[in-house]
């Protein structure tokens, strides 16, 4: 898949499913690139449809001044929409299958172009995915199947969408950490992992006097040290964020 060959990577989006192309999507980040993707995502609860998730942000790992235009790349290439003949064909497969609720063929045939819009806006293997699923999805209690109408059909393309649009704007919105901010949070990380460490240190000490010998006075020191350890840490965190800031304040003066 690749934005220098657009109609191969047109034929092979549209031999796949959405869920594919997004995980594969991923696991290509991550075996070639070395980014990891982490998506967040929300409940939607529809009126009269069944609840569902779309995703909201992507964060990203491993992401770098290096890696960025080639990630980036291969998302864009994701987004390669339908030819237009193609589409067209789909729009006809709606009006040839689905029941209209009212309109003349004179509007319908007005109307076709905007539909066709509709789905050049999106990628490739969600345009078909939406076609097909409004020409053979049974529908709610077993209702009859009318004919969309484009706003609809935009909210199905764009729920499918979610997990790429939220990788493609992470992706785009994406700067290089300074380095001094960058040592912060690994600062931050370090002091994290010691305390969580001396925290089930001291969870394992049982109860007794707070002076103790044999095994559980070893676990008293055991978690003396690690506490001792995860201080030491916090304050090296903290003393890197304060030279953080008072940078940013004097620059900000200058």
């Amino acid at each position: 898949m690749t934005t220098a060959n657009p109609d191969a990577t047109r034929a092979w989006l549209v031999s796949q499913r959405p869920d594919t192309v997004d995980a594969k999507i991923r696991a290509s980040l991550t075996s070639q690139l070395g980014v990891v993707v982490n998506v967040n995502r929300e409940w939607r609860f529809p009126e009269g449809k069944a609840p569902y998730q779309v995703a909201t942000t992507a964060g990203l790992t491993g992401l770098s001044t290096e890696n960025c235009s080639a990630a980036l790349t291969k998302v864009e290439a994701a987004f390669t929409p339908l030819d237009r003949d193609h589409a067209e064909r789909m729009v006809a497969q709606l009006h040839a299958v689905l029941a209209r609720r009212n309109g003349s063929d004179e509007t319908a045939e007005i109307a076709f172009d905007v539909y066709v819009h509709v789905l050049l806006k999106h990628p490739a293997d969600i345009a078909k995915a939406v076609v097909e699923t409004l020409c053979t999805e049974p529908r709610r209690g077993g209702g009859p199947a009318w004919f969309p109408t484009p706003p609809e059909v935009e909210a199905m393309c764009r729920d499918l969408s979610s997990d790429r649009i939220a990788l493609r704007t992470a992706l785009r919105s994406w700067k290089p950490i300074d380095p001094a901010q960058a040592e912060v949070e690994r600062l931050e990380a370090v002091y994290r992992r010691l305390r969580s460490e001396a925290s089930a240190l001291e969870t394992k000490i049982g109860p007794g006097p707070a002076s103790d010998t044999g095994a559980r006075g070893e676990r008293i020191e055991a978690a003396r040290l690690k506490a001792e350890e995860a201080a030491a840490a916090k304050k090296a965190w903290l003393e890197a964020q304060k030279t953080v800031l008072d940078d940013a304040t004097n620059t900000w003066k200058q």
